[in-house]
């Protein structure tokens, strides 16, 4: 179990004490339990619908995915691999419209929403898989810091 504890100087009749409150702090648990169970709720459609997550970094040119992206990629086995590592493995042909469609994305005008479909190719035994990808870009001061999105 969690506390909070706090402490408090009082002074009665010229003597310095020190008032111990410890709480359980509720809300904290409540708010903790209900964020395990949306993890959870999360987990569990992603698995039913076969989703991966990814997140991309525009500043450090890196992709943060979770393990169904990278069964996506191949069964690349990082947790994030390089933006430029990440756009190898989409078909040569697929991606000129896929940057455009990131291009379009990241103008504040578009609101952000991203959408594409394009082929991966295996590396290792050429086979080319089809994803469709849904996100967001997220701004900040009106530049373009990230995209999160689902395939």
């Amino acid at each position: 179990m969690l506390l909070d504890v706090s402490l408090s100087p009082v002074e009665l009749q010229q003597q310095l004490y020190v008032l111990i409150t410890l709480t359980v702090p509720r809300q904290r648990q409540k708010t903790e339990n209900a964020l395990r169970e949306s993890e959870e709720r999360l987990r569990l459609a992603k698995q039913a619908a076969g989703f991966g997550i990814f997140d991309y970094n525009f500043k450090r040119s890196i992709v943060y995915w979770d393990e169904q992206m990278r069964r996506f990629w191949s069964g690349y086995t990082g947790k994030t691999i390089s933006y430029e590592g990440f756009v190898a493995m989409i078909h040569p042909d697929d991606r000129a419209d896929r940057q455009a469609a990131i291009d379009y994305a990241m103008d504040s005008a578009s609101r952000g929403e991203y959408k594409a479909e394009y082929r991966v190719v295996d590396p290792v035994d050429g086979t080319e898989r089809w994803i469709s990808v849904v996100g967001r870009v997220y701004f900040e001061a009106n530049c373009a810091n990230r995209l999160v999105g689902i395939a």
